[in-house]
């Protein structure tokens, strides 16, 4: 992934418009973060989802963050290096973040992604599409099979 992560974070911030809250209110209410859980939000600037979770999952759980344009500051790899012990959260959150992958690097995010979930972990993603024809990698199907 050859991104400059802090011109995404800029142009992210600049997206968060009416429409942008909406879709985070839905994709938050389908994550239904509970008190006591391990949540990941994966993303650039992810202080305003984190902060929603934090209050969610309470003192006994914990909100957690992979910040991808601070992690590319430190040198510490991407997403796919993600450094948590497997079957270890709750429940992953990720908001515009798993399109800017190519068709190579998805299916090692995603597996990833399922390696640190617990059993009967949620994920929760929001992003854009790229028409079908340019790679099964933007199929909601593929993604769902490779999650399961």
């Amino acid at each position: 992934m050859n991104t400059n992560y802090d011109e995404i974070a800029k142009l992210e911030g600049l997206c968060c418009d009416e429409f942008d809250e909406q879709v985070h209110e839905v994709g938050l209410n389908k994550l239904a973060p509970q008190s006591g859980e391990r949540i990941l939000v994966i993303g650039f600037e992810t202080g305003h989802s984190l902060a929603e979770i934090a209050q969610a999952v309470g003192p006994s759980g914990k909100a957690l963050d992979f910040d991808m344009s601070k992690c590319a500051q430190r040198g510490c790899g991407d997403a796919k290096l993600l450094p948590y012990d497997a079957n270890s959260l709750n429940g992953i959150f990720t908001s515009y973040i798993l399109e800017q992958f190519d068709a190579p690097p998805l299916p090692t995010v995603l597996a990833e992604s399922k390696r640190v979930l617990r059993p009967g972990g949620r994920i929760v993603v929001i992003g854009v599409s790229k028409p079908f024809e340019q790679g099964s990698d933007c199929d909601p199907n593929y993604m769902r099979r490779m999650l399961t």
